[in-house]
């Protein structure tokens, strides 16, 4: 939840078109020099919901933390390519080199170590939300452990999240620049983990709306209410290689990936319209400016599931590694539903390739 107390404050919103559109900044900008220079003006009357006026520093102050090497929002990568960002998480510099500067109040320059076409579409994320300073200091180190530790800039703030809970609600926050485009006194949100659970409370209208996978979304593929929504995102397996780990062989992390039948596990375990994923970069994203195919189809690879190769190349990756006797691994996941039910998959794809020695 790092991310929770900075809804709504992004530079930029998605609009219906998908396509980057002011929120915090008052227009998208064009870069400049040469696509290396990005400078943002901000709103004069955001503010947040303690009455503080929102501030470039802020975003300043936000993305320091955010792409220390110390963070432990897990998102210090996705800074690669602003000016400085790799070297600092690296420990290789401090993060007051960032490239992303307060100019004045309103006015927050980005500068890039080399051209980024899509950093436009990046400042609709999360990661490049600002913070509030008052917030940072006065709540230190239990600042976003729960609802009351933070400040919000967005149309609602939250409240009667306690860090743990698996419900929460969205009120309308007094402060926001623009009231006359809030609709809703309020929003209650509730984590339901088990898609058929959803289902279940969507039907008793306790519920106004509920994502469905599995078991269930198959049932409901004629339902009047169902709604199917395309999304570009990946999921993948985060590997372990570190030296002595069994992964540590390429050969071994290919025979996984070969031993997995991804259109079986949408089809069958997913079952929601997922498509299977080969490359990280999700169908219909993008495109190669170059040649104008899909970025997805351009990257797949000619082999995608062959688990005659996988069992060649785990043997010959468990020999190389020079493990003895069985190879034992673990995997982990959140404790949804449909999670377990992608590691059970997962898990018994593995089985057929993973030999007693």
């Amino acid at each position: 939840m790092e991310h929770l107390g900075k809804q709504y404050g992004r530079l930029y919103r998605a609009n219906k078109a998908n396509e980057p559109a002011p929120a915090s900044a008052t227009s998208v900008v064009k870069p400049t020099d040469h696509g290396l220079t990005y400078t943002f003006h901000l709103r004069k009357n955001a503010k947040w919901s303690n009455g503080d006026p929102l501030t470039a520093q802020d975003f300043v102050t936000a993305w320091r933390r955010s792409v220390s090497p110390t963070t432990k929002s897990g998102y210090n990568y996705i800074f690669s390519g602003i000016k400085n960002a790799d070297a600092i998480t690296a420990s290789k510099k401090s993060p007051k080199t960032l490239g992303a500067y307060a100019l004045n109040k309103h006015t927050l320059q980005v500068k890039l170590e080399h051209p980024m076409p899509y950093f436009d579409k990046m400042m609709v994320l999360p990661a490049f939300f600002p913070e509030n300073p008052t917030a940072l200091k006065k709540f230190g180190s239990k600042y976003g452990t729960q609802s009351k530790y933070l400040y919000y800039n967005g149309p609602f703030k939250v409240t009667g999240w306690n860090g743990t809970n698996d419900s929460w609600t969205l009120k309308r926050n007094n402060h926001y620049y623009d009231q006359k485009a809030i609709h809703l006194d309020e929003l209650k949100y509730s984590v339901v983990k088990d898609a058929n659970t959803a289902h279940e409370l969507f039907d008793q209208k306790k519920l106004d709306d509920a994502t469905i996978t599995g078991v269930t979304a198959k049932g409901l593929q004629q339902n009047k209410d169902l709604i199917h929504e395309r999304k570009a995102g990946t999921y993948y397996l985060r590997l372990n290689v570190r030296n002595g780990k069994p992964l540590a062989t390429q050969k071994m992390r290919q025979a996984i990936s070969l031993v997995l039948n991804r259109k079986q596990l949408t089809k069958d375990v997913l079952a929601d319209g997922s498509q299977p994923a080969y490359t990280y970069t999700a169908p219909d994203l993008a495109k190669d400016p170059t040649t104008g195919k899909d970025f997805a189809t351009e990257t797949k690879p000619s082999d995608t599931y062959n688990v005659a190769k996988a069992k060649q190349l785990w043997t010959e990756g468990v020999k190389e590694s020079g493990q003895k006797g069985t190879v034992k691994m673990a995997i982990v996941g959140d404790d949804q539903t449909i999670t377990k039910n992608v590691a059970q998959f997962v898990q018994a794809s593995v089985k057929k390739i993973i030999a007693r020695r």
